[in-house]
C-alpha cells in the first residue's frame, strides 16, 4: 500500500476536466468544496492541512452530502486517498531518517501541559525525564507516559494512524528543540508537548528511565481537559481556594488520600519521590494490548465514573513475555542488552543488578516456571 501510494505521489492523476490532480475522482462528484492542495499536481501535498483538513470533515459530516458515500461505495474517496498519500509520505520520511546513533544516547525530554502558564507565562504542569532514544514509541506510551488511549473516541481523532510500534523515539525527535505533540484520553483531550532538551553524548549513554524534575500536581481524571485546569489555575494565582473534593474522588488521586479528614490540597505540590515509585510501578508492569477496549467499572448511583470513589479503570493486559523487540528492564527502563529471566522467562532485566534488585518484588508477582 505505501508503495502504490509512494508512486502516485511521483506520477499524479489525469483528470479529464482538472488536468493532472494527485487523486482519483469520480467523475459523477462534484469537488467545488475541496481545497486544491489536494487536487492539483502544482499544489504538491504537505502534512500541515488541519485547516484542509476540517473542510474534508464538514463535506461528510453535512447530512446534505450524501453523494461521495453513495459513488466511491468501497473504495477510496478523494479525501481518504490524500490523507492515505499524506501517511505514507510521513512513513517513508521517518524511514528515510532513520535513528542514526541517537538509538544509543539519552534523551533529556520534558513532558508538559500544552498552554497552561503561570503568571510569568512558564509552563507551569510538566515533568522532566530522562529516556534511551531507542525505547519504541508504543512502549514508551505504555510504560512511561502510562497514557489512557480511549478506543472509543479514536474515530474522532484522525483518519490514518502510523505504526508506533515500529518507531523509536530517536525516529521522531532527531534533534534539540524537536516537538512531539502527545493527548492524554481522546475524549476529555488533554493536550501535551514532548520536548527534546538535550540529547547526551554516546559515551554518556546508560540507556536507563528516569524522573529528574517536574512541577505542580497533574489535572485529575476525567476533568474535561486542558482549559478546565487552566481555570483551576487562574483561580489559584487570584487567591481563591480551589475545591479539592474532585481531585481527592478521582481514580488517579483517591489512593493516594491517607486521611480524609486532614488532606491538605496543595496543587503546587510535586513530590518527585513518589513519582519515581510510580514510574518503578509502570515499570514492572505486564504491557496494554493496544486493541482492547479500556472501560470504566462504576456504581453509577454515585455520580460520573471519574468522579466516583468506587470507580476504577480496568485494561486488558498480555499475558505473554513481551517480545524482545518490545521489551525493557523492569528495574531501570533500559530497552537494549537486555536478559530474561531464566525462571519465568517473562521478565527482562539489563544484568543480574537489576534482576536483584527487583527480585523480592517479582517473586512475590508470581514468578513461577512457565507451564508447557
Amino acid at each position: 500500500m505505501a508503495t502504490e501510494q509512494a508512486k502516485q505521489a511521483k506520477a499524479p492523476c489525469n483528470h479529464p476536466k482538472l488536468g493532472p490532480i494527485w487523486v482519483n475522482v469520480h467523475s459523477e462528484d462534484d469537488i467545488s468544496k475541496l481545497p486544491s492542495r489536494i487536487l492539483k499536481s502544482t499544489d504538491r501535498p504537505r502534512v500541515a492541512v488541519t485547516r484542509e483538513y476540517l473542510i474534508i470533515l464538514a463535506r461528510f459530516l453535512d447530512p446534505d452530502e450524501h453523494v461521495p458515500k453513495t459513488l466511491y461505495d468501497r473504495k477510496d474517496c478523494p479525501e481518504a486517498q490524500f490523507i492515505k498519500l499524506l501517511r505514507a509520505r510521513k512513513d517513508a520520511g521517518l524511514k528515510k531518517r532513520g535513528e542514526g546513533d541517537r538509538a544509543k544516547r539519552d534523551y533529556i525530554l520534558k513532558f508538559g501541559m500544552h498552554d497552561i502558564n503561570d503568571d510569568n507565562n512558564e509552563d507551569l504542569i510538566w515533568r522532566r525525564i530522562k529516556v534511551s532514544g531507542g525505547m519504541k514509541l508504543s512502549v514508551f506510551q505504555d510504560k512511561i507516559l502510562n497514557s489512557f488511549i480511549d478506543i472509543m473516541h479514536m474515530p474522532f481523532n484522525g483518519f490514518s494512524f502510523l505504526d508506533d510500534k515500529k518507531y523509536t523515539i530517536a525516529n521522531v525527535l532527531p534533534e534539540v528543540g524537536a516537538v512531539l505533540g502527545c493527548t492524554y484520553d481522546l475524549g476529555d483531550k488533554f493536550a501535551h508537548n514532548i520536548t527534546v532538551e538535550e540529547i547526551l553524548p554516546t559515551d554518556q549513554y546508560s540507556g536507563k528511565t528516569e524522573i529528574l524534575a517536574g512541577r505542580w500536581l497533574c489535572p485529575s481524571e476525567d476533568s474535561k481537559g486542558n482549559h478546565i485546569m487552566q481555570e483551576l489555575v487562574d483561580d489559584h494565582y487570584a487567591g481563591e481556594e480551589i475545591d479539592p473534593t474532585g481531585f481527592a474522588n478521582s481514580m488517579n488521586y483517591r489512593n493516594d488520600m491517607k486521611n480524609w479528614s486532614t488532606w491538605k490540597f496543595d496543587p503546587e505540590e510535586f513530590d518527585i519521590d513518589e513519582a519515581r515509585q510510580r514510574l518503578q510501578f509502570a515499570l514492572r508492569s505486564k504491557r496494554s494490548v493496544n486493541s482492547s477496549a479500556k472501560s470504566f467499572m462504576s456504581n453509577l448511583t454515585f455520580g460520573l465514573p471519574g468522579q466516583n470513589p468506587f470507580s476504577r479503570l480496568q485494561e486488558t493486559v498480555a499475558t505473554t513475555p513481551d517480545p524482545v523487540e518490545f521489551a525493557i528492564c523492569k528495574g531501570c527502563g533500559k530497552p537494549d542488552d537486555l536478559m530474561r529471566c531464566s525462571r519465568c522467562k517473562g521478565s527482562w532485566y539489563y544484568g543480574k543488578e537489576c534482576q536483584k534488585e527487583q527480585w523480592k518484588k517479582h517473586r512475590r508477582a508470581g514468578c513461577a516456571e512457565p507451564k508447557l
